[in-house]
């Protein structure tokens, strides 16, 4: 399924942005409470297309000094290479254009090994 995004004119210029990323449908819990756990679809994001639209709401901004991702889901660290990834080119954005980059994360730690 194709999600299709309206173009607007002008992007809101603000000093930071917080980007929400749900990064998968899967969890390893099947809490009662939680629709994720339950869905069939076990699609992880595409590093390339949450990039491709990140990337143009950054250039598009000449007020920005700061910008951060917040990973949910179902259980965010499922994708942990899709994270990496992601976070990787941010850092090197925000290290070309002198731009603060942070991250966090909304997990219930099962996968935390360390």
């Amino acid at each position: 399924m194709e999600t299709k995004i309206k173009e607007k004119t002008k992007v809101m210029e603000l000093d930071h942005y917080n980007f929400l990323i749900d990064t998968t449908n899967s969890c390893q819990l099947d809490c009662i409470y939680c629709y994720k756990g339950h869905e069939k679809n076990t699609q992880k994001m595409d590093v390339k297309k949450v990039w491709n639209t990140v990337n143009s709401f950054l250039k598009s901004n000449s007020q920005l000094r700061s910008f951060k991702f917040h990973f949910m889901g179902g259980e965010p660290l499922i994708a942990w290479s899709q994270m990496r990834k992601l976070n990787s080119l941010a850092k090197d954005y925000s290290e070309k254009n002198n731009l603060s980059f942070g991250w966090g994360a909304t997990s219930n730690l099962i996968l935390l090994d360390e």
